[in-house]
């Protein structure tokens, strides 16, 4: 039921109240209860739950998980002690876990700092534990610091996405099924490790991205030389094809001499023929 359902069944309710107390009780008595009656079964029984919040009633102070559950607004309940309704936030929330340091499974100290967006998802079962923010910060922890125990240190800062999924996997089972916890997003503010294996990793990393230029230019010259090669339909040598590059690159000032002037004219088209080239890729 929505809340104009309540707010319905209250205005029906008090309206057969009213009546029935004006026909049954004598003039001018029953003024007077139909007054007090709007003013317990009526006043009393209006309440209205904040935008973005949800309740859970009770009957006689008892929750009961066959009622529904009350949404934001206005709605009427039949008044204390007959019914009430417990209110709880169901916003999404930042929570901070706090800071985990734990030993890699090579003996590194590693430290890393989380944070969690979280919301309520079943509102009995939020209720039901005493201090879930708490025990989902316990749950968060413990996930880290196991998957910090099961990894090298060399591989934890770049498995931010893995140890988010674990998280993830961890709240879903236990958070969610048993605290009424919904962990929406994870986030892994940093994972650091000791300085001196922070700069040794940096450095690895640079050189491992040096390795890879190298590589794709050696790569993009080799297609380069046997495209030129095509082009000159075999008369060109792939070393002179080197040497021109090399030349209009700027990385040397060699001049091919092979004994005939020939070589020189090939030369001197072959330099042509890379700038030709290269205007071509530049205009595709």
């Amino acid at each position: 039921m929505n809340n104009w359902t309540y707010l319905s069944i209250g205005t029906v309710f008090n309206v057969l109240i009213c009546t029935l107390l004006y026909k049954l009780i004598p003039h001018p008595a029953n003024i007077t209860a139909c007054t007090a009656s709007l003013i317990y079964f009526g006043y009393l029984g209006k309440h209205q739950i904040k935008i973005a919040h949800q309740g859970v009633s009770t009957l006689f102070g008892a929750r009961k998980k066959n009622l529904p559950v009350l949404k934001e607004g206005m709605f009427w309940l039949f008044p204390w002690p007959f019914m009430g309704y417990e209110e709880v936030d169901t916003r999404e929330k930042p929570q901070d876990i706090e800071r985990v340091e734990e030993l890699s499974s090579d003996n590194v100290p590693v430290k890393v700092d989380a944070a969690i967006q979280r919301k309520v998802a079943n509102l009995h079962k939020y209720i039901d534990t005493d201090n879930a923010e708490e025990a989902l910060n316990e749950l968060v922890q413990r996930t880290i610091r196991w998957y910090i125990r099961k990894n090298k240190a060399q591989d934890l800062p770049g498995a931010k996405e893995d140890l988010a999924k674990a998280i993830e996997k961890e709240a879903d089972q236990v958070s969610k099924k048993r605290w009424g916890l919904d962990v929406v997003q994870i986030f892994l503010k940093s994972i650091r490790l000791p300085e001196e294996l922070e700069k040794a990793l940096t450095k690895k990393e640079v050189e491992k991205a040096e390795r890879s230029a190298e590589s794709y230019e050696i790569t993009t010259l080799k297609q380069l030389i046997t495209e030129l090669a095509k082009d000159s339909d075999g008369s060109l040598k792939h070393k002179d094809i080197l040497n021109a590059i090399q030349v209009e690159r700027g990385k040397t000032t060699k001049i091919l001499v092979e004994g005939s002037a020939g070589d020189f004219t090939k030369a001197a088209a072959l330099t042509a023929i890379v700038g030709n080239k290269k205007g071509s890729k530049k205009r595709r």
